[in-house]
C-alpha cells in the first residue's frame, strides 16, 4: 500500500476513492475476482467505474456505493462492503 489511508466513515471513503486510485481484491463473494486490482476511472456521487487490468471483461465496471450500514473498515487501508449474502473486501494500493 503506497500510503496508510485511515479511512473511517463513507463519507471519508468517497472522498479517498479518486480516478487514478488503485485497490487490490482481498475477498470477493466471486472467487475469479480475488487478488485482482481495480483502478478507479470516474467517479459520481453514488459510486465509482473501475476497471480490471487483469481482465478484458471487467473494462469501466460499477461499483455503487452501498448504505454506511453496509460498510466497515476492518484495518487502516481496507474496506468490507456487504450486500445481502455477497460482500468483498479492498485494500487500497495506489492513491493519485
Amino acid at each position: 500500500m503506497s500510503q496508510h489511508l485511515d479511512i473511517k466513515t463513507l463519507a471519508g471513503l468517497k472522498r479517498a476513492l479518486t480516478v487514478g486510485t488503485r485497490l487490490r481484491v482481498i475477498d470477493h463473494w466471486n472467487p475469479d475476482l480475488r487478488n485482482t486490482s481495480r483502478v478507479i476511472t470516474k467517479t459520481q456521487t453514488n459510486g465509482v467505474y473501475f476497471q480490471v487490468p487483469e481482465s478484458d471483461k471487467w473494462k469501466n465496471a460499477w461499483m455503487p456505493y452501498p448504505p454506511a450500514k453496509n460498510v466497515s473498515f476492518p484495518a487502516p487501508g481496507r474496506v468490507r462492503f456487504v450486500f445481502g449474502e455477497r460482500s468483498w473486501e479492498l485494500e487500497f494500493e495506489e492513491t493519485p
